[in-house]
């Protein structure tokens, strides 16, 4: 039975992230994934519970997007 009273926040970046958000929800993490490309693959994965594109033409802009985004987490000490 999957522990989902966990959960974990990827950053993701090409593969590497698919990799850690199969490995944590396979362990029953519960997964929240965020990506700046809109065409990387864990945002088409069934493994996040959320998987979101985060938006902002620049760098500064991203940074801040993400920033807001994971302050509006109602998420219980994520890692």
């Amino acid at each position: 039975m999957p522990n989902i009273e966990h959960s974990a926040i990827v950053l993701s970046h090409s593969p590497g992230g698919l990799g850690a958000v199969r490995s944590l929800a396979r362990r029953g993490i519960r997964v929240i994934a965020f990506a700046y490309d809109p065409d990387d693959l864990v945002l088409r994965s069934r493994f996040p519970a959320v998987a979101e594109v985060i938006p902002g033409a620049s760098v500064e802009e991203k940074e801040a997007a993400l920033l807001e985004r994971l302050l509006a987490l109602d998420e219980e000490q994520p890692v």
